[in-house]
């Protein structure tokens, strides 16, 4: 993969693979060059990036997107702006990790089925280690599914904000657009609860069906806020008081 990004980069680029992780879903690398350290699960689509020089800066306009909801919806509605928040799908952990910082006080909660991608999160993206951000290693179809049914505030899966951001290397799975999926999912918000999807107009299938869902949900709204430069569109929905 090294040699295909430097093909595409041209020679001053000079990627370099700084770690290699292999488990059961496949290849994970984290890749540098002069200005940035990238995520790829085994294939040239960048997962994660971040710049080496500003590290606080997001490096995609979708994250900034996803970013400026959360920070509105801490504004308007959560008390001394400290939401709990739960984000399915984690990559190199950019997202949370400014949410952190931004919102000190705000629990958050990470899922995501690769054990290794906190390792890499933690040790080459800068994901802070603290008690505020608590990492689970899980399918996050089978978590939304036991969330749906613990839906009392005493349990530690009742969230403010859901995050949905889930790729694998070439996609959303089919999974996470189901009709199935997403009812158990709408079960676990509660007024004035947000869900923010990232999505992809080049999944148009999937991307489709989550919003034709949630159109269709008389308790949500629903509003789109599409990217200028990379086809992704940052779904709100938020239930209605």
């Amino acid at each position: 993969m090294i040699k295909a990004l430097k093909r595409l980069a041209g020679k001053s680029a000079k990627p370099e693979l700084v770690d290699c992780v292999r488990d059961e879903y496949g290849l994970m690398q984290v890749v540098d060059t002069a200005t940035t350290r990238s995520l790829y699960f085994n294939t040239l689509v960048e997962q994660s990036r971040q710049f080496l020089h500003a590290p606080m800066t997001l490096g995609f306009e979708y994250q900034q997107s996803l970013f400026d909801r959360i920070l509105a919806f801490a504004q308007d509605h959560a008390v001394s702006n400290t939401p709990k928040i739960c984000m399915l799908g984690v990559g190199g952990g950019t997202l949370a990790t400014h949410c952190h910082y931004a919102l000190p006080a705000a629990p958050q909660t990470l899922v995501d089925i690769r054990e290794s991608v906190f390792d890499l999160a933690h040790d080459y993206f800068g994901l802070p280690h603290t008690p505020l951000i608590q990492t689970k290693c899980q399918d996050a179809e089978a978590f939304v599914y036991e969330a749906a049914q613990n839906s009392d505030p005493a349990f530690d899966t009742v969230f403010d904000i859901w995050v949905v951001d889930l790729y694998d290397q070439h996609t959303m799975p089919d999974a996470f657009s189901e009709p199935g999926f997403l009812h158990q999912l709408a079960a676990c918000v509660k007024p004035p609860g947000l869900v923010l999807f990232n999505l992809w107009c080049g999944n148009a299938k999937a991307t489709a069906q989550v919003i034709e869902f949630w159109e269709q949900q008389g308790d949500f709204s629903v509003t789109s806020y599409p990217t200028v430069n990379t086809g992704n569109i940052v779904l709100a929905v938020q239930a209605r008081t």
